[in-house]
């Protein structure tokens, strides 16, 4: 148990990396323009600037004639 501090990156008494910060670590996402891993926090693509939940150019739609 991380008694220092629960966000230390490694225990101060033993030297051993916190799991959390383990796991953390190797989670990514990769872009769908770039293919770039990119970290987790991240909500754009730290290559190409897309971002994390798009899928491509907006595409614009015309609307509906109602009552014309």
């Amino acid at each position: 148990v991380f008694l220092e501090q629960l966000l230390a990156p490694v225990c101060e008494l033993c030297s051993a990396a916190n799991p959390k910060e383990r796991e953390m670590r190797h989670k990514v996402w990769s872009c769908k323009f770039c293919t770039l891993e990119n970290e987790m926090k991240l909500e754009k693509c730290k290559a190409c600037g897309q971002w994390r939940y798009s899928y491509g150019q907006p595409f614009s739609t015309c609307a509906p004639n109602i009552g014309t």
